[in-house]
């Protein structure tokens, strides 16, 4: 039973640099806006990891938030700074970021 359990977990690790960026804008460009609970959870929890990894390390922040405003901050700097997902080179780990150091730059 053991041994299960630690190949399924094993199997399961992904990697932050591993998740297509070209993927994370197409979720972006195919939810709806108005709401940004329509976004995949995978994406959800993704995006609240990556930013839990590198909060006051690669951007700051002094208060606290939901994980739907990271969500909002995402969707609303795509929406300003438009990528094409088609050709889009970038990890989705290095989009979350851009996006969170716009709106949260360090000092």
């Amino acid at each position: 039973m053991c041994i299960l359990v630690i190949c399924i977990f094993s199997n399961s690790f992904v990697s932050a640099d591993m998740v297509d960026g070209k993927s994370l804008l197409k979720s972006i460009e195919g939810s709806d806006h108005e709401n940004v609970d329509s976004i995949a959870k995978f994406y959800d929890g993704y995006v609240s990891g990556v930013a839990d990894s590198t909060v006051n390390v690669d951007w700051c922040t002094e208060n606290e938030f939901k994980r739907s405003q990271l969500l909002r901050i995402l969707i609303r700097y795509y929406k300003s700074n438009p990528i094409d997902s088609d050709n889009v080179s970038a990890t989705a780990k290095d989009l979350v970021l851009d996006a969170l150091k716009d709106a949260y730059p360090c000092k």
